[in-house]
């Protein structure tokens, strides 16, 4: 039986322009995606945070509009403000449904890039 679970992945951008900010919210998702043999019909909702310092644009615009996931809610918000925190940083929060237990979605979460040593399981 399909029940909500969530997904979880990180990674950094090179830079706060439009293009590598696409380029490394692409490869999160694609990531998630594949690690996880996600289908886009799966897919409920995205929750993208983002450091202060991503500016020129957002991973959901990125997701709408490259992947195709118009009919997904999507929603970007900053991450607290923290002074260690990576520069950056893109998350994510993927919640799909699954027949999949969360336990077993959680060994394949996936930290790309500087983002990596974010969770070292």
């Amino acid at each position: 039986m399909n029940q909500l679970r969530g997904i979880r992945g990180a990674t950094t951008s090179n830079g706060n322009s439009k293009s590598e900010i696409e380029e490394a919210t692409l490869e999160l998702l694609q990531s998630c995606i594949n690690a996880n043999n996600i289908k886009k019909e799966d897919i409920a909702a995205a929750i993208f945070t983002i450091s202060q310092d991503i500016t020129e644009y957002n991973p959901a615009t990125v997701a709408r509009k490259k992947l195709n996931w118009d009919f997904v809610p999507l929603l970007d918000v900053y991450q607290a403000p923290i002074s260690s925190d990576l520069k950056f940083c893109i998350r994510v929060l993927l919640l799909i449904n699954s027949d999949k237990s969360q336990e077993e979605l959680s060994k394949k979460f996936q930290y790309l890039k500087d983002a990596k040593h974010l969770r070292e399981n």
